[in-house]
C-alpha cells in the first residue's frame, strides 16, 4: 500500500502543481505579514495589541479555512485526472487489489488534507510567536487545528463520494459551493434561523466564533459517524466500479 501511495504521489504533484502549492504559500505568509500589522513596527502594534491580536486571529482563521478546502477538494479530483485513473486500471490485475487501490487514495488524501492544515498552523505559529506581541496559547491552536482537519476530512469525503459518481473536474465544484453556502448562510443569517444550514452543521463541519473561541458546529461524534459512512459508501461503489 506504500508503494501505491508513493506512485499517486508522484503522479499528482506534477511540477504545475507543487509550483501552484508555492504559490499558494506565499500568497498566505504574504496575507498573514500584512494583517499581523508587522509591517506598521513592533512598538505601534504593542500599544493597540488587543486589536491587532483580534484582528490577526480571526484572518487567519478564515484564510486558513478557505485555502486548505480548496485546495484539499482540488487535490481529490487530481485524482481522477487521466493518468492516475490509467494508473489505477495498470495496477488493478486482481479484484481483491481494487480494496488497495481505493485505500491507497483515501490515506494519500488524508496525508496531504492534514499536511496542508498543519503546515499553514505552522506559518502562522513562527509569525505570531517570533514577530508579535501577541499572545499564543498552545491548547486553543491544537483544538482550532483538529476543528480545521475535522471540517477538511469531511469535504474530502464529500468530494470523493461525488467524484467516485461523475469524475469531472466539475464535480469537484459542488463541495466548494456547499462549502461557501453554509460559510455565507451561517454569518449572514445564523445556524438557528436557517432550518436547512442548523441540519446541514448536524453533519457536514461548520466552524463559528463562540464566546470568544472557534467551535465546531455540533459534537464531532456525529461528524465522525458521518465520515465513517462516507468512507463505507466510496469504498462499496469503486470496488464495484469497472474503472476506479
Amino acid at each position: 500500500m506504500v508503494s501505491i501511495i508513493n506512485l499517486y504521489y508522484k503522479y499528482v504533484f506534477s511540477k504545475r502543481i507543487i509550483l501552484v502549492f508555492i504559490l499558494i504559500n506565499i500568497i498566505y505568509i504574504t496575507s498573514l505579514i500584512y494583517s499581523s500589522g508587522i509591517l506598521d513596527g513592533y512598538s505601534y502594534i504593542d500599544m493597540y495589541k488587543i486589536d491587532f491580536e483580534y484582528v490577526f486571529y480571526n484572518d487567519f482563521v478564515l484564510i486558513v479555512r478557505i485555502l486548505s478546502v480548496v485546495f484539499n477538494v482540488f487535490m481529490v479530483s487530481l485524482i481522477y485526472k487521466d493518468s492516475c485513473v490509467n494508473l489505477s486500471k495498470y495496477l488493478v490485475d486482481k479484484p481483491i487489489k481494487k480494496f488497495y487501490i481505493i485505500w491507497s487514495k483515501l490515506i494519500f488524501i488524508f496525508l496531504i488534507c492534514s499536511s496542508l492544515v498543519l503546515i499553514l498552523f505552522e506559518y502562522y505559529s513562527i509569525i505570531n510567536v517570533l514577530f508579535t506581541p501577541y499572545s499564543f496559547i498552545s491548547s486553543d491552536i491544537l483544538h482550532l487545528y483538529l476543528a480545521i482537519l475535522i471540517q477538511n476530512v469531511t469535504y474530502v469525503l464529500i468530494a470523493f463520494f461525488l467524484m467516485s459518481i461523475i469524475p469531472s473536474m466539475l464535480t469537484s465544484l459542488l463541495p466548494m459551493l456547499l462549502f461557501w453556502y453554509m460559510e455565507i448562510n451561517t454569518f449572514s443569517q445564523g445556524v438557528e434561523t436557517n432550518t436547512l444550514i442548523y441540519n446541514l452543521n448536524k453533519y457536514i463541519p461548520n466552524i463559528s466564533l463562540n464566546n470568544g473561541a472557534y467551535q465546531l458546529s455540533s459534537d464531532w461524534v456525529n461528524y465522525l459517524y458521518f465520515n465513517i459512512i462516507l468512507v463505507l459508501i466510496i469504498v462499496f461503489i469503486n470496488v464495484n466500479k469497472e474503472i476506479l
